[in-house]
């Protein structure tokens, strides 16, 4: 949470640095020195609007003014990232998450699905429907290319052990089922008894385990370097 005290007193300190009084510093911004001067107290937070000609006026970011401190250049995007993470809550993060990866494997369903749709060839035709699935894969990747961007806290919203975990298995059983029955195994595998399918179960099993395994190991490495960079401020 931003801490009203902490900006308030940043304020103070940088207007002071340039020399100004709270009346010189409200005329800046248009607002009244008495604002100025509940900021700077600590009894009230400027208005969103004003906190861009504020940071302009006083010769710092917006991030340093909800910070409350000015912020190195290295340390910039962990400070600020930790800030939207705070603002935004780590809930509702992960929420969004899940929706990018849902947005994510239904547009790897897309590019699947004219495979697996009845055919007389290996290669699906460049009919109506078939086009029309890899159009919408096409807008969905364009979707979740720019969701990735435009939600902040990119590396906090991958620490979930959770969704990465899930959405590893979803990706798997799309990509293998997909092979399956693209390649007409899954029609020869349903002619074989339990005991001769049982290899390719436990293989399918295995890589399934080691890629699900890999993306929980990943997320957990985000997350310890994530609490690391933490501890550090």
């Amino acid at each position: 949470m931003i801490d009203m005290q902490k900006t308030g007193s940043f304020i103070a300190a940088c207007r002071k640095e340039k020399g100004w009084t709270q009346k010189q510093l409200g005329e800046q911004v248009g607002v009244s020195d008495r604002a100025v001067s509940k900021w700077e107290r600590g009894k009230s937070f400027p208005d969103i609007s004003l906190l861009e000609p504020l940071g302009d006026c006083l010769g710092v970011t917006v991030s340093e003014l909800l910070a409350g401190q000015h912020i190195e250049a290295e340390e910039y995007h962990l400070v600020t990232e930790r800030m939207l993470v705070e603002a935004i809550g780590p809930k509702r993060l992960y929420r969004l998450e899940i929706a990018v990866c849902v947005l994510d494997v239904l547009a790897a369903l897309g590019i699947v699905l004219p495979f697996l749709l009845p055919k007389d060839t290996f290669m699906p035709e460049l009919n109506a429907t078939n086009c029309s699935f890899w159009m919408i894969a096409i807008v969905l990747c364009v979707i979740t290319e720019y969701l990735h961007k435009a939600i902040p806290a990119y590396e906090f919203r991958r620490t979930n052990m959770w969704i990465e975990g899930i959405s590893g298995a979803a990706t798997f059983a799309l990509t293998v089922g997909g092979s399956l029955l693209v390649s007409g195994g899954w029609k020869a595998m349903q002619g074989e008894s339990f005991r001769e399918n049982l290899p390719v179960i436990l293989i399918g099993l295995a890589g399934g385990a080691i890629g699900v395994g890999c993306c929980l190991f990943m997320a957990w490495q985000r997350r310890k370097a994530w609490l690391r960079e933490q501890e550090k401020e």
